[in-house]
């Protein structure tokens, strides 16, 4: 990691309508990190980043962190990545 760098935290905050056939994936202590597609495919939530064009027109979105770290964004680190249930 370059040591010219500075630590920002950050939140991320949302929700989708997700299908209530979809299973139910849970991590081991039992909360909601993601859920099972039909054909056994598992989606989870992760973070990434919005790239928006100089002049406003084009996005791109990045994934991966040695993208990310090309772009100067290193040393990603999250770990509280999980879905709630709004009753």
């Amino acid at each position: 990691m370059d040591d010219n760098t500075s630590v920002y935290d950050f939140e991320v905050q949302g929700s989708f309508n997700i299908r209530n056939n979809l299973e139910l994936h849970e991590s081991w202590v039992g909360e909601v990190v993601g859920f099972r597609l039909p054909d056994g495919r598992l989606v989870r939530p992760i973070v990434g980043l919005e790239v928006e064009s100089a002049d406003g027109t084009k996005y791109e979105y990045v994934t991966d962190e040695s993208t990310m770290s090309e772009m100067g964004f290193e040393g990603l680190d999250y770990g509280d990545v999980r879905f709630f249930a709004v009753v």
